[in-house]
C-alpha cells in the first residue's frame, strides 16, 4: 500500500511502537507530522530517516493537555494542508 503524499500524524512518536509505525510509514512515502513529549527524542528519530524536510513535522507536546492538541492540529493543517 503506497502513502505517497498522504499525511499521517503519529502521537508517542519516539516509543516502541511509535518509531516502528515511523519507519514503516515513511518507507511507503507518507508525509510525516510527528509527537512526543521532547524534542530531544524527536530529533534523534528524524536524524535516522532519509525523509527531505519538506515532508517531516516535529512537535513536541504534552498531549493529555488541550491547547497543545490543538497547536498541533494547527501546526499539522499549516504544513500539510
Amino acid at each position: 500500500m503506497g502513502l505517497s503524499g498522504r499525511t499521517i500524524l503519529i502521537t508517542g512518536a519516539t516509543g516502541a511502537l511509535g518509531s516502528a509505525a515511523v519507519a514503516a510509514c515513511a518507507d511507503k512515502g507518507a508525509n510525516l507530522a510527528l509527537t512526543a513529549r521532547s524534542l530531544a527524542d524527536l530529533s534523534a528519530l528524524a536524524d535516522t530517516l532519509a525523509l527531505p524536510v519538506e515532508r517531516l513535522l516535529l512537535h513536541p507536546a504534552d498531549l493529555t493537555v488541550q491547547a497543545n492538541v490543538d497547536t498541533l492540529m494547527n501546526a499539522v493543517a499549516a504544513r500539510f494542508g
